[in-house]
């Protein structure tokens, strides 16, 4: 299971960094995202067309500081959308690491679902897991409900 650490603590850290020094919005970070994927962008296409001097070096020196203030905006429009990414990274990075493209190339997407199992979501390859865990959840269900009390 994919599981990001800190994420969290960075996202609240964060928070109270922009609240002390500067004012924000959604749309304000949100423009931060495109505008620092613009910057990669502008460094990818002259590092391949090998203008403007753009080492692999330089690229990766760009493309590093880019990707990290991209990340640190996406943090704080999480933020202002009161989004927990933490959860939101685990959540659905479930989802992407159980397609399986290779196996269903047309439609990878519908053969991963998720289920309520035992109290909590779980992400399940294939309907006929979806099926399995579903059933067995019924009559998980169905005995509690037939214990006396």
């Amino acid at each position: 299971m994919a599981n990001v650490r800190g994420l969290r603590v960075l996202q609240a850290r964060l928070k109270n960094w922009e609240q002390e020094q500067m004012t924000s919005s959604t749309l304000i970070t949100t423009l931060g995202i495109v505008g620092e994927i613009g910057e990669l962008a502008h460094a990818v296409v002259k590092y391949q067309q090998g203008v403007r001097g753009i080492t692999g070096k330089k690229l990766r020196e760009i493309a590093e500081d880019a990707l990290v203030d991209a990340l640190i905006f996406i943090l704080a429009t999480a933020t202002h959308l009161d989004i927990d990414l933490q959860d939101a990274l685990n959540k659905i990075s479930e989802k992407v690491l159980a397609r399986n493209w290779r196996e269903w190339p047309e439609d990878a997407d519908e053969h991963v679902g998720t289920v309520i199992y035992r109290g909590r979501e779980v992400v399940t390859v294939g309907k006929e897991m979806q099926e399995a865990l579903a059933a067995q959840q019924q009559e998980e269900l169905a005995a509690q409900q037939e214990e006396p009390q």
